[in-house]
């Protein structure tokens, strides 16, 4: 079985470099086509990485400090660090006081920038579907094709972030 942690710094990394493609193609498509969808998931994905951003600082400084007070635990009983991690109470263990409030607040975040990006990707898929006839009146056909695949193109990494 995968180590939770591991997943969870992947899915964080997820976020933060999905990001970087999604802030370029979101920002053009909505200056290109004067409208705001999907520029506006450029906001939840920005929160999303800068959350994402503080909880892999946290998470690898709780590891250096679990690892710091390993070894001093160690050390202060007089094994190695190797054969510590085969008693019983020697394990690396650590339990933040504030860990069940600091999850409350990463899902209810994630929950909220989860539903915002959402809500962007409606209004983007109901923006191009409404405009798909719009556009061809004024403005060129292939316009029309290169407003689509922008769009397209900006919501996918608002569909990876979910």
């Amino acid at each position: 079985m995968a180590d939770p942690d591991r997943q969870l710094r992947r899915l964080r990394m997820l976020c933060i470099v999905t990001f970087l493609p999604a802030f370029p193609l979101c920002l053009a498509h909505g200056i290109a086509s004067e409208g705001i969808a999907p520029a506006i998931g450029i906001l939840p994905m920005a929160f999303s990485a800068a959350l994402s951003c503080f909880l892999l600082w946290r998470m690898r400084k709780d590891r250096a400090a679990a690892a710091k007070a390993f070894n001093h635990h160690a050390h202060h009983r007089g094994i190695d660090a190797e054969d510590a991690s085969d008693e019983e109470d020697g394990g690396l263990v650590l339990v933040a006081k504030s860990a069940p409030a600091l999850s409350f607040f990463v899902f209810l975040a994630d929950l909220i920038l989860a539903l915002s990006i959402l809500t962007a990707l409606v209004f983007t898929w109901v923006d191009v579907s409404i405009n798909r006839n719009q556009w061809r009146s004024y403005w060129p056909k292939t316009q029309h094709g290169d407003m689509a695949m922008l769009a397209a193109y900006g919501t996918i990494p608002l569909m990876v972030n979910l």
